[in-house]
């Protein structure tokens, strides 16, 4: 507009010139008056162009360092956001409480921590060059004394707050390193006892099963007299008296890992609750098989019932109880009356739906059948 304005003006300037020159060769008086009135009026216009001139220079050259600092900033801005996003991201990960529960998943965290940290040099090439951009402005304004207001209109991220996120990046990335560390050996101490423990539980188990069975086979089996049987069972109960140290042990083992969290274990099917179940079982079953031979013994020297004869009554009792239980079910039961001749419509026993080898005796004996020596 400036310009405009001048340029407007050079006509008036050149008419004073040509009005000086005419009056010149009309040999006015004063000519010498005139014309140095004239040579002031043309330097002060030709210095006025040069500063125009010169104005236009300066102002064009400061247009070219705004542009170039806008493109900065721009720069800067495009670079800095997901820089800054990475970063946050990476102190919430860095800061994130991991729960794992086996070595596996621990490792694969170190794995993940690992990997993370090859990108960090990477990262710091990029905050460095966020940063040269920045230099670059302060260095272009410093050198060319840019009057610069306000900040980047692109960004509210600046060069502190990007070094402030970076130094707290480094500072978590040891502390995640020891969290881990720390976090294997936990680990690594839980497998030591899930193996410990499943060692046992997967012997103990076992065992308790086979005595179980030892004891259904003992008495179902006719082997010997019943003092025989009854020496047999009570050196069972010793020796499984003498196996609660294990029981015991096995129980310590399982304080441990409730006491370090663990809730699954893949060496073993066994529980702890198993294995309790199952002793208590068999503590319960050899109790019971050694009274039900003490009972008999009684009955018999009560009764005088010989040896074979209960041998016989055992072989009856057996070949009916088809899933060897020790006891007759409802069918079972049915299907040895009719042998028998009887007729059965419903039960009308214990109404338990099962017979024991007692009540069997005994719905002999009422049956008209003599158990007793003659």
């Amino acid at each position: 507009a400036f310009e405009s304005d001048l340029a407007a003006h050079q006509d008036r300037v050149e008419q004073i010139a040509a009005i000086a020159q005419e009056l010149n060769e009309l040999d006015y008086y004063d000519s010498p008056s005139v014309n140095a009135r004239c040579q002031r009026i043309c330097d002060q216009w030709d210095s006025l162009g040069a500063l125009s001139q010169k104005r236009n220079e300066a102002l064009q050259r400061t247009e070219k360092l705004l542009e170039t600092i806008d493109q900065l900033y721009l720069e800067f801005a495009k670079r800095a956001a997901p820089f800054n996003n990475w970063m946050e991201g990476a102190m919430e990960d860095l800061q994130d409480t991991f729960i794992v529960h086996t070595i596996e998943e621990i490792q694969g965290l170190s794995t993940a921590h690992e990997q993370f940290k090859a990108t960090l040099p990477e990262a710091d090439k990029e905050r460095m060059a966020i940063l040269g951009i920045h230099n670059e402005i302060a260095k272009i304004v410093q050198t060319y004394h840019v009057n610069m207001a306000g900040t980047n209109p692109y960004t509210t991220i600046n060069p502190q707050e990007i070094n402030a996120k970076w130094d707290k990046v480094r500072q978590l990335v040891p502390q995640r390193d020891q969290a881990l560390i720390e976090e294997h050996a936990r680990q690594q101490n839980n497998e030591r006892l899930r193996r410990q423990f499943a060692t046992q539980a997967n012997i103990i188990g076992p065992w308790i099963q086979n005595k179980m069975q030892e004891i259904g086979r003992i008495s179902i089996e006719m082997h010997g007299t019943l003092e025989d049987q009854l020496t047999h069972l009570r050196q069972y109960e010793k020796s499984i008296v003498n196996y609660k140290p294990k029981i015991d042990q096995l129980e310590g083992d399982h304080q441990l890992i409730q006491e370090a969290l663990i809730f699954d274990n893949k060496h073993t099917n066994y529980t702890m609750e198993h294995i309790r179940v199952g002793w208590e079982q068999l503590l319960t079953t050899i109790a019971r098989t050694i009274n039900e031979i003490e009972n008999q013994i009684l009955t018999r020297d009560a009764k005088g019932i010989s040896q074979e004869q209960l041998n016989e009554f055992r072989a009856s009792f057996n070949h009916f109880d088809r899933d060897h239980s020790g006891t007759l079910g409802a069918e079972e039961f049915k299907a040895c009356l009719i042998s028998l001749g009887f007729d059965i419509g419903n039960d009308a026993q214990k109404r338990t739906g099962i017979m024991d080898a007692d009540d069997f005796k005994t719905c002999l004996i009422s049956m008209g059948y003599n158990l007793v020596k003659p």
